[in-house]
């Protein structure tokens, strides 16, 4: 999200009148709300007031791969009882992952935009090679790890997601990132890191296109 927001950024401040805010909410949605990072009640809210009268509004959101980190790894196990309710321990990461996502729903449901969008998780580790990376015949790639899980996830916001009608679109984050090449993290040094977790330019040029057609859908007259 981060990347794609950076994308339209360059395309839009520079030629329209239009004004873009981010929120990376690192650590997942329930520990950002409950613990420490942005918290998006009172950053909706700014951008309320600060708004124009007559200006319109969109929200693109999601909380996917930082969530599932966060609530499913071994690694977070003990972060994880300094914010979840004493009946949320016992708690699988799928039914904490619901409970994430209902509740940054209904503050984006509650927030007063025009188009309110909700992008599913993308695949996260591609099967298919990787923009820019050059590997060294010492250093082998390892093989990624398996990318289907996360539209397990994504299943989950879809059931969640229904309860809110029409009021929020859903467009797919995952299957339009599955196949394709990624960009792998490296260092000052050019070497190659673990994660896979950013999709290439192929996915952020299509997912940008797919972002400005609904918000010209909801704005222009297509007549």
């Amino acid at each position: 999200m981060r990347l794609q927001h950076d994308l339209l950024k360059s395309y839009v401040e520079e030629h329209a009148n239009i004004r873009t805010t981010f929120v990376e909410l690192y650590g997942g949605f329930l520990r950002c709300s409950r613990l420490t990072g942005p918290n998006v009640t009172a950053i909706l809210k700014e951008v309320e007031l600060s708004s124009k009268e007559r200006e319109n509004r969109v929200v693109v959101f999601n909380t996917g791969m930082h969530d599932i980190h966060r609530l499913c790894g071994d690694t977070w196990e003990k972060d994880r009882t300094t914010y979840l309710e004493k009946d949320e321990h016992d708690k699988s990461c799928f039914d904490l992952y619901k409970i994430a996502l209902k509740q940054l729903a209904d503050q984006v449901a509650r927030f007063p935009a025009h188009l309110k969008i909700f992008q599913t998780t993308t695949a996260a580790w591609p099967k298919y090679g990787n923009v820019g990376v050059s590997w060294s015949p010492s250093r082998p790639q390892k093989l990624p790890l398996d990318s289907g899980f996360v539209d397990g996830f994504n299943a989950l916001a879809f059931d969640v997601l229904e309860g809110y009608g029409d009021s929020i679109s859903i467009v797919d984050g995952y299957w339009i990132s599955l196949p394709r090449p990624d960009n792998r993290e490296t260092d000052i040094n050019s070497e190659t890191g673990k994660k896979l977790s950013h999709p290439g330019v192929e996915v952020l040029g299509a997912m940008q296109r797919i972002w400005n057609t609904l918000i010209l859908l909801a704005f222009c007259d297509t007549q």
